[in-house]
């Protein structure tokens, strides 16, 4: 009994001692593995031309993209494409705006909506979305806007559409405008157009808002604005100052009717400012314009009914001073 008991503690200690390096030896493996961070998503690109060809089914000449990525990984593409028209001797194109969806974990993309009804154009395919693609991101939702020319030379038709994480998609508002600059400001999507200035966003509950300024108040929100009256009456236009008027550099003028009554400005002068019309340098989106430069700059204002002509004497006639 002797003999054992030194050969049974000598076990016990055999066995303690493997155990603590078998302990000491997987702790030190674990220590040395890479962790991989959980949660993180996959970056996604934009899809290639040859896939985006083939995910809106070949549908003319792809000419804006831009991509939305939400924070848990969902990936959608926002696609312009336009096809070139002849019509009755007239070239121009049909465009269409589609919505595609990443497969997960895939380079694939997969087509899950398009607008209702393809938008007529007179313009050339690469005039076909002048405005861009605009977009702001608010949570699980994104809220898109694009502009579309349509029929005359300064119409358009506004597109804004919602793209929620889970995949749905919902055409906001479709609106002809006339005049249509967009931009993106304090994740608001602005749309300033002839019959006023849509501040659009998505609330906390991914609800959309529309919330439309009247255009006559925005040259009178900048600094050393001047207002320059005039009335609409019976078609004609009837100045309430002076035709020709002096202003410094920096300064900004705002046309304003009377009555309320709605118009439309154009200039034959220099034309250098922000805004700028969409689609013909002479036609002023807004009705205001900031000087930035020294020279002479001639407004004609008509009623929205008129028919422009650039033979149309001046309204008014600005010469800008230092």
């Amino acid at each position: 009994m002797k003999k054992i008991l030194p050969l049974i503690v000598l076990l016990i200690i055999s066995l303690i001692g493997g155990g603590f390096y078998f302990a000491f030896h997987t702790s030190k493996n674990t220590i040395l593995q890479p962790t991989k961070q959980a949660g993180t998503p996959r970056k996604v690109s934009l899809p290639d031309s040859e896939t985006l060809e083939n995910a809106i089914a070949q549908y003319g000449i792809v000419a804006k993209t831009s991509l939305i990525q939400f924070n848990t990984g969902e990936a959608y593409a926002v696609v312009c494409s336009a096809v070139s028209t002849y019509d009755n001797g007239e070239s121009g194109s049909n465009a269409q705006i589609f919505v595609l969806r990443n497969i997960a974990n895939t380079d694939n993309w997969q087509m899950i909506w398009k607008l209702p009804k393809e938008l007529k154009t007179i313009w050339s395919v690469d005039g076909d979305f002048p405005t861009g693609i605009n977009k702001v991101m608010n949570g699980d939702s994104a809220l898109v806007a694009i502009g579309v020319p349509q029929g005359i030379k300064d119409g358009a038709a506004l597109n804004v559409v919602q793209i929620n994480k889970n995949g749905e998609v919902i055409l906001q508002k479709r609106e002809e405008v006339s005049g249509l600059n967009i931009s993106v400001k304090d994740n608001n999507l602005i749309a300033i157009t002839d019959s006023g200035i849509h501040q659009m966003s998505l609330n906390t509950d991914n609800v959309f808002t529309d919330i439309i300024q009247a255009p006559i108040q925005v040259g009178q929100e900048k600094s050393n604005n001047t207002n320059i009256y005039f009335t609409l009456q019976n078609g004609s236009i009837i100045p309430n100052s002076d035709k020709n008027i002096t202003i410094k550099v920096g300064s900004t003028v705002t046309f304003v009717e009377s009555t309320g009554k709605k118009f439309s400005v154009y200039t034959n002068g220099f034309y250098k400012d922000d805004p700028v019309g969409m689609y013909e340098t002479f036609y002023l989106k807004v009705p205001y314009f900031t000087f930035k430069e020294t020279g002479k700059v001639d407004f004609i204002i008509v009623s929205q009914n008129e028919v422009f002509s650039e033979n149309h004497p001046p309204t008014y006639s600005v010469n800008v001073v230092k």
